[in-house]
């Protein structure tokens, strides 16, 4: 475990009474940091404003970026979590007279499996536990994580990660991942319209596949799809922050050993 600051002091205190605590009042946001920077750090910085307007809090968020980027430079190489709640309230839903927020920074080591996971692929599964469609919040990372934690118990030693469908069978992410997919040239994930979250490396690869030359032979589609349309890829991988990008070798019983676009993707990115 690395260290951790409450509203910029180290510590790791926080009241019982927290509305973050009882309630899941908040969001969080983590971030990797690469030779002392936030990777995509405009990414994040657009999660936790649309998060803030979202949920109606109000804190100083240009302190808290500058408080980011100094822990950064100091860590090197690792990850950084953004949590943010309402602060301490009353028994009950009701809104305190007074609301003071707090924020949370606390810095984690490199989790080092997933450079092998880069190169060698993971294995992956599909999920029983489904996630539901229509909640006002679910594209955001609030405080409320039981599905993913859910889906997270489902894993055992057979399989890296699961692939989570929504209660009308559509394709939507992995426990804690975005989900790309190729077939040829053309480059599939889900618009995410009813559930799943908008994982910053997600929208970073949707604006670098859109906009770059360097990627004009590849074709991008959103849309929603079944898991058989993801049986048929000839390649697979999964997307965020911390892997960024790791294909996947094995999937409901077949393996896959094209790796050249997500591979592609890292070098652009100078992962490999």
């Amino acid at each position: 475990m690395g260290d951790c600051w409450i509203n910029g002091k180290l510590g790791e205190q926080l009241s019982v009474f927290d509305r973050g605590c009882m309630f899941g009042d908040g969001f969080f946001t983590t971030m990797a940091v690469r030779n002392s920077q936030v990777e995509l750090f405009q990414q994040h910085q657009y999660r936790v404003k649309q998060s803030l307007m979202r949920l109606a809090i109000s804190v100083d968020e240009s302190f808290i970026w500058s408080f980011i980027q100094k822990r950064a430079q100091n860590l090197v190489q690792g990850g950084l979590k953004l949590v943010i709640t309402r602060g301490q309230g009353e028994q009950g839903y009701q809104l305190p007279s007074q609301v003071n927020p707090q924020w949370i920074v606390s810095s984690f080591a490199p989790i080092s499996r997933y450079e092998r996971w880069q190169i060698e692929g993971i294995r992956l599964g599909v999920a029983r536990t489904k996630l539901a469609v229509g909640h006002i919040y679910s594209d955001l990372k609030t405080l409320n994580r039981l599905e993913q934690i859910a889906i997270k118990c489902e894993l055992d030693q057979s399989v890296d990660d699961l692939i989570v469908l929504d209660h009308f069978d559509h394709v939507v992410e992995a426990s804690a991942a975005n989900l790309f997919w190729r077939k040829g040239q053309i480059l599939y994930t889900p618009t995410l319209k009813h559930a799943g979250i908008h994982g910053a490396m997600r929208q970073y690869l949707l604006s670098l596949l859109l906009s770059e030359p360097e990627f004009v032979d590849l074709h991008l589609q959103q849309g929603q799809f079944s898991l058989t349309d993801v049986m048929l890829a000839d390649e697979i991988w999964l997307t965020n922050s911390l892997l960024p990008i790791v294909p996947v070798a094995w999937f409901n019983g077949s393996s896959f050993s094209d790796f050249s676009c997500s591979h592609r993707l890292l070098r652009h990115m100078g992962y490999l």
